[in-house]
């Protein structure tokens, strides 16, 4: 039933390749993915991943090169952020 739901989701999407390209995708999807659409959902949330790692990186930078928010971090600081990333990380392996 839940399965269902999920396709019912989903939408669909018809793209053209060049020969080549069509054939390294069927190289790849041996083995290693159920079929083509298995591949393209891989690869569309490795793009994903990425944008929002670079996103990240750049607040991190943004952060770091704002001298009017920038503050020395203080042993008290760094606890709490172990204390945070412990929590998440129990959270997740309980979920």
């Amino acid at each position: 039933m839940e399965e269902q739901e999920d396709k019912q989701k989903m939408e669909t999407m018809n793209i053209s390749l060049p020969r080549e390209l069509a054939e390294f995708i069927e190289k790849r999807v041996v083995g290693q993915f159920g079929n083509r659409s298995e591949y393209v959902r891989h690869l569309v949330r490795e793009d994903e991943e990425k944008q929002k790692r670079i996103r990240f990186e750049q607040l991190i930078r943004e952060g770091l090169e704002d001298e009017a928010t920038a503050k020395e971090m203080t042993p008290a600081d760094w606890e709490a952020i172990k204390r945070s990333v412990k929590e998440r990380l129990r959270s997740r392996r309980s979920a």
